[in-house]
């Protein structure tokens, strides 16, 4: 397998190769020096410098730089630029910290080579230059965005994710966000400035999205599961809303362009609206196929901290840190109703499935239920005694329901308790139920991520946000093979050892059984013998009688004889007397063999009883050494299995290494024919802008340009069909 990976890629990369050595160069006809606009050349610095202060929603000073009207506009001192005038625009001395106030305040100069192409922008005459408009997507490619129809369970699953984590920290970071996917098992878990995805089922980690964009937010699927939203950016700088495709594991569409993290989030039921909002307390409401902001919802006091989409898509629900609960239309952003939402700030909001009732919660630690056609509230109760953080709707309209004090609840309906998870080692952040595998997932402030089963509230594991580099866990890996490589050495010597000992206790068994059963037959031939001797001495005893009988009888009848036969009758009477003798003699001889063989009966009773005593201790020590020689062999084969995982878990690690470097160079390739396509565009509209630098310069034939321009997007097209390729191997 090891072998076979390194075979892939390198095979991969001979497949890159030729688009590596293929980079179409940027025209040596472009100019060297166009003229410098707003919207090209000055938008990125204020972006990275200014923005975060100077921008529509929060304009200090009253000085907007976001829109080059507002911006030649000036401030509450008025105009700030001068085109042409160096010396006479106070935004150019502000930011070179020539006078006071600097900008930014407090603070050091902004690069030095910002600060210059500021100055050179303002002195060639400070141009606007062209908007680069969005382009609208084509009919055909508005499907995408209408949502799919899944049996539960058969939703889209991604095809293969690198694994190589793309920044690993020492603290594990505080996932503020969950998603489950509807109809898939698939959950979304927030991590450093990516976002990993596992199988709620086997709990598998599939591998990661990147967000460069900052720390996550919030973490959505579509309702359709073909979508995840992810929301975020980093504080006072920047904001985004990004989604990818599931199926094709691609980044389709950026949407927001916020100058603080992006706070609250969510995507329709048609796929068709996005809104989000943040630390401005403004809910954004954007088209998503024309990726057009439709709505700007000024109604919020304080920064926004949770909006929710009806399900049926109709209404939209937003709350803020101040406990305002507002609704408006979903498709217009127009104020629908105002709802007495808290005293105290709101933490989640969460839409019951039939789109009816919707449930708030937060600091005031009393979840309620809102019946928002018509404007009431219809029920609401209180947990436990810890602020709320997170609120989800789960099958047959229960409610999941997280606190600060680490536990999560199961309601049902009428707020009743049905099962607890937890508690974790600090607050839940977010908690959600995922129906397809019966579990419940919690994460924490401390970076926990705890999967809990929903029927018991067992806790089955823990999921890591923070992964190290692949190079660390395949070194691990590595040192875990040669751990497992000789606890199997030793394991294999004990139970070789053990098998000896078992087999000589074995035969030692044996020779004792042997020896008692010896025993046994030398008793049982004694037995026999005295039996036979005492059955001859019973017949011998009978005859006796007999003899005696017939002797006694004789004896009284000798005197009656006649003469003639008394001498016959004495002699008769001497035999039987002979006999009688005889028989004695023989009883007498008998059960002195009687008394012999008793004796050495009794003689056996002695070794037999130690044979038996001996054969029991022979049987206990070979059954204990059988004992330790199976758990020997237990053990054995636990060491084969710990070595087969670890080669396994090395292989797949060193796979997962070639695929995410291919990936990578991909990815790069990627990256830099991006850039050549950006170069073009800006080299002609350089050109376009500031005409031509030289009139002897001879022009490209339309045809050859033509050409020229076409090979970056067929470039980057074939490239990406490559990378969707590799990705489904």
């Amino acid at each position: 397998m090891i072998q076979r990976s390194s075979q892939t890629y390198g095979w991969l990369c001979l497949l890159v190769w030729p688009f590596l050595i293929s980079v179409p160069p940027i025209s040596a006809d472009a100019p060297s020096e166009p003229q410098l606009t707003y919207h090209r050349d000055i938008v990125p610095i204020f972006r990275e410098e200014c923005f975060s202060c100077h921008n529509e929603d929060d304009p200090q000073g009253e000085l907007d730089l976001t829109r080059y009207a507002t911006m030649m506009e000036g401030g509450a001192s008025g105009a700030v630029i001068d085109p042409g005038n160096l010396s006479n625009s106070p935004l150019y001395s502000s930011v070179a910290h020539t006078i006071e106030p600097s900008m930014p305040p407090e603070s050091p100069p902004i690069a030095k080579e910002s600060i210059e192409r500021i100055g050179r922008w303002i002195e060639t005459g400070a141009a606007e230059g062209k908007v680069e408009q969005e382009v609208a997507l084509a009919a055909e490619n508005l499907k995408q965005w209408i949502p799919k129809k899944f049996e539960p369970g058969a939703g889209p699953l991604p095809p293969r994710l690198s694994r190589q984590t793309r920044l690993h920290t020492e603290r594990n970071p505080t996932s503020r966000s969950l998603a489950v996917s509807p109809n898939a098992p698939l959950l979304a878990v927030p991590g450093n400035r990516q976002i990993w995805l596992y199988r709620t089922d086997t709990l598998e980690p599939l591998g990661r999205f990147a967000f460069p964009e900052g720390e996550i937010a919030v973490l959505r699927f579509s309702r359709d599961g073909s979508l995840l939203l992810a929301a975020g950016g980093e504080a006072g700088r920047n904001g985004k809303v990004v989604l990818w495709r599931i199926s094709a594991a691609e980044r389709v569409l950026e949407l927001g362009d916020e100058f603080d993290t992006v706070l609250a989030a969510d995507i329709s039921g048609d796929n068709r609206r996005v809104a989000l909002g943040g630390a401005s307390g403004k809910v954004k409401l954007y088209d998503v196929p024309a990726k057009k902001l439709v709505a700007k919802i000024d109604a919020h006091t304080d920064r926004i901290t949770a909006i929710a989409f009806s399900p049926d898509g109709v209404l939209l629900a937003s709350a803020d840190h101040s406990g305002g609960l507002h609704i408006h239309e979903g498709w217009t952003g127009k104020p629908y109703l105002i709802l007495p939402g808290s005293s105290d700030a709101l933490a989640d909001l969460a839409w019951r499935a039939d789109s009816n009732i919707l449930a708030s919660g937060g600091a005031d630690r009393i979840v309620r239920l809102w019946e928002v056609e018509k404007g009431k509230k219809v029920k609401e109760f209180e947990p436990g005694a810890a602020d709320i953080t997170s609120v989800s709707a789960v099958p047959d309209a229960r409610w999941l329901i997280s606190r600060r004090d680490g536990n999560t609840r199961l309601l049902r309906s009428e707020g009743a308790l049905e099962r607890s998870f937890g508690p974790l080692a600090d607050l839940v952040t977010a908690s959600r139920f995922c129906a397809l595998a019966g579990r419940v997932i919690a994460s924490g402030y401390e970076g926990e991520v705890v999967v809990f089963d929903a029927t018991d509230g067992k806790q089955i594991a823990r999921l890591d946000n923070n992964p190290p580099p692949l190079a660390q866990s395949l070194k691990q890996a590595r040192h875990d093979a040669e751990k497992a490589l000789g606890a199997l050495i030793v394991n294999n010597a004990k139970y070789k050892s053990a098998k000896k000992m078992a087999e000589q206790s074995g035969l030692e068994l044996s020779e004792m059984q042997l020896q008692l059963t010896k025993a046994h037959a030398t008793r049982q031939k004694i037995d026999q013998k005295l039996l036979t001797i005492r059955r001859e001495v019973h017949q011998h005893i009978n005859h006796l009688v007999e003899l005696e009988a017939n002797i006694t009888e004789q004896t009284k009848a000798l005197p009656k004889q006649r003469p003639e036969n008394k001498e016959t009758a004495r002699s008769t009477l001497s035999a039987l007397r002979k006999q009688r003798s005889a028989t004695i003699i023989a009883i007498k001889l008998f059960r002195n063999k009687i008394k012999t063989l008793s004796g050495e009966h009794q003689q056996t009773a002695g070794p037999i009883a130690r044979e038996e005593v001996m054969t029991m201790i022979a049987r206990s020590e070979s059954a204990d050494a059988q004992h330790s020689e199976a758990a020997a062999k237990q053990r054995l084969l636990a060491s084969i299995e710990a070595r087969n995982h670890s080669i396994a878990q090395t292989a797949a690690l060193l796979d997962d290494a070639s695929f995410a470097a291919t990936i990578e160079v991909l990815m790069q390739r990627r990256a830099l024919l991006e850039k050549a396509a950006q170069e073009r565009k800006r080299s002609g509209e350089g050109a376009a802008d500031g005409g031509s630098n030289g009139g002897d310069e001879k022009a490209e034939s339309p045809t050859a340009a033509a050409a020229a321009e076409q090979k970056v997007p067929d470039a980057l097209e074939q490239l990406r069909s490559q990378i969707r390729e590799i990705r489904k191997r």
